[in-house]
């Protein structure tokens, strides 16, 4: 079967087809209790899987390509750009999107990104889980989307102004804006208490170091004293001496957000955290080389992930016993040399597999719940290391051991 020369129809009859072939025969492999029968059963249905992925595959690169069917607009800046409108026809209520530095984009509480390839924007959202594919027209980002399950569906945004999206993040709930405010409170000072702070108008200018220090007291560039505050879950930097307000949040280990001056004039910036932790002796440094968060259930959660994220630029130690990571604001996390536990085991169903390639080894992250680290029995990789959760290999952060 040439699937690539299939219409749109057959290829949904064939999917059809061969989800009532993989259920049919999966019923039989149960049910015999011939050995030989149930193995030539079982290869057949690794035809069927393997057929149908096929199938899904074709399906969803014809979406891709239905998506990103409109003209290419090669004049697009969007940085610091804001939108409102409806993800999807089903969304009840709208939801806005902050175009950030780095590809960071504000979308919910949801880790999304976004770049422009061949003057078309591109939005992941929710580590791919959904990809968007818009364009600017007349002031407003329309465009379509796929999602991993094969849905698709169009979406249109507008531009709006920061006072619109500041006006959003208010809560009416007091009690629950105490305890958000508290919890954000928590979160960044566990990050760290020193930010350097990039503005960005039409690109990167000014810096400026800032310390975050008790009672609301913030120092810019050591000798400037300001305020700072937690405000309906965000983070405000009052830099009196020239009469600006940072506004942000954190997203991604980073401060991103917008500022307004009292004159009116509008700009994003971001903060990234000023590493204070001395390189331990015998250590050597680690930079991330790839990613893969998982999505869905087998995702990892958001906070597991943003301490793994911390490693990069942080240090690798390792003797005859144990290795040590440690990140850029202080945790280790400490991984045994020793035998895996059961529940590595049990929830890795790729173990056993998985020990043919790899070195495993077990430890518990320092906020609670566990890991692995994997390290390749290769010659040609023993200088990279891939964290992840007790799930399968694939999903982790790969480093390299500098």
């Amino acid at each position: 079967m040439e699937i690539d020369k299939l219409s749109n129809e057959q290829i949904e009859e064939q999917i059809e087809l061969y989800l009532d072939r993989i259920e049919t025969i999966s019923d039989h492999i149960s049910e015999t209790e011939d050995n030989s029968i149930r193995n030539v059963l079982r290869n057949q249905k690794g035809g069927y899987k393997q057929t149908l992925n096929l199938l899904y595959d074709e399906k969803r690169n014809r979406q891709i390509k239905n998506a990103m069917n409109f003209d290419s607009n090669s004049d697009i800046n969007l940085l610091g750009t804001k939108w409102i409108g409806k993800f999807s026809p089903d969304s009840k209520k709208d939801s806005i999107l902050v175009f950030y530095p780095d590809g960071v984009l504000k979308y919910e509480d949801i880790s999304a990104n976004w770049e422009i390839k061949e003057g078309k924007i591109i939005l992941s959202i929710n580590n791919g889980f959904a990809t968007m594919y818009g364009r600017n027209e007349n002031n407003k980002l329309i465009g379509n989307a796929v999602n991993i399950q094969n849905n698709e569906w169009s979406f249109e945004y507008k531009n709006i102004d920061i006072n619109e999206v500041l006006k959003s993040f208010i809560s009416k709930n007091e009690e629950q804006e105490a305890k958000i405010n508290k919890n954000i409170e928590n979160k960044i000072l566990k990050l760290g208490k020193k930010w350097n702070l990039k503005n960005y108008l039409f690109f990167e200018s000014e810096r400026y170091n800032i310390e975050m220090c008790q009672n609301g007291l913030l120092k810019i560039n050591d000798n400037i004293e300001a305020n700072w505050f937690i405000n309906n879950g965000r983070i405000i930097f009052n830099f009196n001496h020239i009469h600006v307000e940072y506004n942000g949040e954190i997203l991604q280990n980073k401060i991103y957000g917008l500022a307004k001056s009292s004159e009116g004039k509008e700009w994003i910036f971001s903060g990234e955290l000023i590493s204070e932790v001395v390189k331990p002796e015998n250590s050597r440094t680690l930079k991330i080389k790839s990613e893969n968060k998982g999505f869905g259930l087998m995702a990892s959660n958001n906070e597991t992930w943003n301490n793994f994220k911390l490693l990069d630029n942080g240090f690798y130690f390792e003797d005859e016993e144990k290795i040590i990571l440690t990140s850029v604001n202080g945790q280790e996390f400490k991984a045994s040399k020793g035998d895996v536990p059961w529940e590595a085991t049990m929830y890795n169903r790729s173990y056993d597999e998985d020990k043919k390639y790899y070195d495993i080894f077990y430890g518990r992250n320092p906020n609670g719940g566990q890991f692995l680290i994997y390290r390749s029995k290769s010659n040609k990789f023993q200088n990279e290391i891939t964290i992840g959760v007790l799930n399968v290999k694939s999903d982790g952060i790969t480093f390299e051991i500098l």
